[in-house]
This record gives structure tokens, sequence and C-alpha cells, in this order.
């Protein structure tokens, strides 16, 4: 397993909101990200896949 970050923006709230998971890999991660969009109606901001070192393996960022 790795640790996968996911950061959302909240519009409801107009917060960010930064959830630490671990995920089988990055494919894992985006289809949880992706139903927390459909669910909650948050926006993914960022998606970044950390190894135990801290070392960044995937990332998803979309630019506002």
């Amino acid at each position: 397993m790795t640790k996968g970050r996911i950061t959302f923006y909240r519009p409801d709230r107009r917060t960010i909101l930064k959830e630490e998971l671990p995920f089988e890999n990055y494919n894992a991660a985006l289809r949880y990200a992706q139903a927390m969009r459909r669910v909650h109606g948050w926006d993914i901001k960022d998606i970044r896949m950390l190894e135990e070192a801290g070392v960044k393996v995937h990332k998803y960022n979309r630019e506002y």
C-alpha cells in the first residue's frame, strides 16, 4: 500500500480539505476522489502518491 494525499476544495464552505489515506495505486486514489466529487460536489485540486520516504510518485493537478 502507498499513502496518497488528496486535496479537495469544498465550495459550500469555501475551505480546502486534505485527506491522507492508504491506497493500492494511483488509480484507486483517483476513483476515490472522483466518487467524493460525485457524492459531495467537491472539486479535486490535487492528488499525490507518496512513498514511505516522502518522495512523490505520481501527481494529479488541475489549474484553476
